[in-house]
């Protein structure tokens, strides 16, 4: 990989890391169920989005039916709408996904509007948009205006008895997409992702996703290691 390096380990990493999850309200094991107003119209399996304003965040509920790469779908939209995931919950009843997104916006950007979202998320969902193309212009672009070398991903996997799932972390140079490379990749191996919890310190972005086999199960020590290797090795390509 040229000369790019790793990350250089801290002893303050781990207890910082583990404070931002603890306090986030977004917590994997603190997904409330759907309201009965999402089950209504997830009743009609049409694909709805809400956004609201939250100070300086704006937060996205996403209600669609369930499929393969929903999330790292809806994930590049954001993306593209230049919108910065900080946290994202999912929860599947039925056949239908409840999604509840935390973003921050570009401050040069306007605020999409739920109609707009919609549109560009069906386009998406159908096929219609080059998703990864369009945020790798974005990273190239990013690049381009940045001087500092980007260290390599680094990706851990551990299972956690309190959420029964497998927690997959994920720390690389913060930058467009993340969330999409990462959801997209896992999404190859067979594996459902729970929630996702993004945070930045600095200049590098944490990554940690809540995964379940489809039966709800955490994964064996040995599918966490395997899957940890293949998203680290697929994100070094990028």
């Amino acid at each position: 990989m040229g000369d790019k390096r790793k990350f250089a380990s801290t002893p303050d990493d781990g207890p910082l890391r583990e404070h931002i999850i603890s306090q986030s309200p977004h917590r994997a094991e603190n997904i409330k169920p759907p309201a009965q107003e999402q089950i209504d119209r997830a009743i009609d399996s049409a694909l709805s989005v809400d956004v609201r304003e939250m100070g300086d965040f704006l937060e996205i509920d996403v209600v669609a039916p369930d499929r393969t790469g929903l999330l790292f779908t809806v994930a590049g939209v954001l993306a593209i709408s230049r919108l910065d995931v900080r946290t994202a919950k999912t929860k599947t009843v039925g056949n239908s996904a409840f999604m509840t997104w935390l973003v921050q916006l570009d401050p040069h950007s306007p605020i999409p509007t739920s109609e707009k979202l919609t549109k560009l998320l069906n386009s998406a969902l159908d096929g219609e948009i080059d998703l990864q193309g369009k945020i790798d212009e974005r990273i190239r672009n990013f690049r381009s205006h940045s001087t500092n070398q980007s260290p390599e991903a680094v990706v851990t996997a551990k299972n956690d008895v309190a959420t029964q799932a497998t927690v997959l972390e994920v720390r690389m140079h913060d930058r467009p997409g993340v969330l999409f490379n990462v959801a997209r990749t896992i999404s190859r191996y067979s594996v459902d992702i729970r929630s996702a919890i993004v945070s930045t310190l600095g200049a590098e972005a944490f990554d940690t996703l809540y995964i379940t086999d489809f039966k709800g199960n955490p994964l064996s020590a040995e599918e966490s290691i395997l899957l940890a290797q293949r998203v680290e090795n697929y994100l070094l390509t990028l």
